[in-house]
């Protein structure tokens, strides 16, 4: 097994020059239970400073959760990976703290499949839960401020120490299969659990409309359509003016017959300066 280090918090830090070298990754917040939902411009500096940008939503925090709001954070966090053009073979992560895991242990399980199940059902299988140490799996909390070498068995990563540099950050290791395809626990996916996520509604964040999910994906995936053929439009229109331009280039060379001769060229100034 070969361990990564990873840096993750709640807002962004450029430069990140606070970081240690070999920390090449930032984890920052998607949505949900979060004081900070990170912008695609945060996202991409993170992405172009540190090295690479993974993204976790947060589950509902201070009660116990349970399959439903699996199913609504599911569908919340796949609109935002959608809106984002996230990489389907990142890894995404749902994080559920502490007071949330242990008012209902069983609840939160059942919370954290079905949001695993909802976003494989849209194509995001390399999902993981970040959960307190006691729960066992997946991403663990467990601040000793010792660096890990090795997880146990079913563990993709330890956050070993936290509130570092002001703050700023904690700090994981990872195992670095995550840089794969490499699927959690709990990925039994069925067509029920397909049809659930995309009946599940979803806030439009342009008007704070809620929406079947399903209405919201085709949105921004047409919206989406109709960039990409505005840049396609303008590239050709570009190109087509860089040819008209060479063409003109072309005959003004063939219409300027060069002169021979000798030339005096006089007058006052200064050559040169700047």
């Amino acid at each position: 097994m070969s361990l990564i280090r990873v840096a993750d918090g709640a807002y962004p830090h450029p430069p990140y020059t606070f970081l240690p070298e070999d920390v090449k990754v930032w984890a920052g917040y998607l949505g949900g239970h979060t004081p900070h939902s990170w912008t695609l411009a945060e996202i991409t500096g993170a992405r172009r400073l540190v090295g690479a940008w993974w993204g976790i939503w947060t589950s509902p925090d201070r009660r116990a959760i349970d399959a439903r709001d699996g199913v609504a954070d599911a569908a919340g966090t796949v609109a935002r990976l959608v809106e984002l053009d996230y990489p389907r073979t990142d890894p995404v992560f749902y994080d559920v703290e502490y007071t949330a895991y242990f008012a209902s242990p069983s609840g939160a399980r059942a919370a954290i499949s079905a949001w695993k199940r909802g976003l494989a059902a849209a194509g995001y299988r390399n999902t993981f839960a970040y959960v307190p140490l006691a729960a066992g799996f997946d991403w663990l909390a467990h601040w000793t401020g010792i660096r890990p070498t090795s997880l146990p068995a079913g563990v993709v990563g330890i956050q070993y120490d936290h509130a570092l540099f002001n703050d700023a950050y904690d700090i994981s290791v990872f195992d670095t299969a995550l840089l794969g395809l490499r699927e959690g626990a709990d990925m039994a996916l069925t067509s029920a659990d397909a049809q659930t996520l995309f009946d599940a509604e979803v806030t439009n964040p342009d008007g704070g409309v809620r929406q079947p999910f399903a209405q919201r994906l085709t949105e921004t995936e047409t919206a989406a359509k109709a960039a990409a053929s505005g840049v396609a439009r303008l590239s050709a229109a570009q190109a087509a003016q860089q040819q008209a331009l060479d063409e003109i280039k072309t005959l003004l060379s063939q219409l300027t017959v060069p002169v021979a001769g000798t030339f005096t060229i006089q007058g006052q100034g200064t050559v040169g300066g700047p």
